[in-house]
This record gives C-alpha cells, sequence and structure tokens, in this order.
C-alpha cells in the first residue's frame, strides 16, 4: 500500500468523517491472508487497543502506508511485521499508526475476522518461524 503524507492526510481526515475507510492491497507481505488487489477495510482505533496478531495500517518513517500485524508493544513504540517477511519492521510510534484491519473483499466475498484468521493463523505465521520462509519461497516460485 504505497503511501505519501498528502494521501495519509486524505486517509485521516475520511477515517474522522467516516470510522472506516477501503483500500486495495498491493504487495505481498501479508500473503495468504491479504492478497494483491483486495480490497481491506480498516477502522480508526486507538493503537494500544491493538491485539497481539490483529492487522493494523500505519505509516513507515519512509511515508509508506503498511498493513503488517502487530506484535508487541514495547516501551515507547509497537512491533509489526509483515507475514512473509523474515524479519520484524522499524519500531513504529503510535502516531504512525492510522487503523485496524477489520474485513478483507476479495472479489464479491468480504472475510471478516473468523476464528481461524484471527486466532489460529496468527498463531501459526507467528510461532512457527519456517512458515515465513516457506511462503516467502513459494511466492519467489510463483513469480517465475
Amino acid at each position: 500500500m504505497p503511501g505519501n503524507s498528502a494521501e495519509e492526510a486524505v486517509i485521516r481526515q475520511y477515517l474522522k468523517k467516516h470510522g472506516r475507510v477501503d483500500l486495495p492491497a498491493s504487495g505481498t507481505s501479508m500473503f495468504p491472508y491479504i492478497r494483491q488487489g483486495e480490497i481491506c477495510r480498516f477502522e480508526k482505533i486507538d493503537p494500544f487497543e491493538l491485539k497481539a496478531g490483529e492487522v493494523a495500517l500505519f505509516v513507515s518513517s519512509e511515508g509508506k502506508l503498511i498493513a503488517h500485524r502487530f506484535l508487541k508493544k514495547e516501551k515507547h513504540s509497537l512491533i509489526f511485521k509483515g507475514d512473509t517477511n523474515l524479519g520484524e519492521d522499524a519500531p513504529v510510534l503510535k502516531d504512525q499508526v492510522i487503523a485496524k484491519l477489520i474485513e478483507i473483499h476479495r472479489g464479491k466475498k468480504a472475510k471478516k475476522s473468523s476464528f481461524f484468521w484471527t486466532i489460529i493463523w496468527p498463531a501459526v505465521v507467528l510461532g512457527w518461524p519456517c512458515i515465513p520462509l516457506v511462503l516467502r519461497k513459494y511466492l519467489n516460485y510463483k513469480r517465475k
């Protein structure tokens, strides 16, 4: 989800007015949970209310919009990671967090938070360090 400060401002303003926003996904860092071109619905949230395993939209220090899985809180920051990424993202400050993912639209179907996707999948992808490596290898193979 590419971003810039103008885009971030528009998203924040839209969230303030409507409480939620739909954005198209790009990239493969959250595969298979989120796939390229799917529409992700986010709602405004207090960053310190995030629970481990939830997906949040935040702005990186480079100004890019990123939707990654929340791992943990540290003293002054939050730690996120993409499901197919091998390492954690750089620490994120509370003000960089924009919203929480509540729904993914895949074609005509909407995938809401379910037991598998909110409990089981995060436990698998975060608990078994080999899963991101396997997913990354699969994606690299698929691109050939």
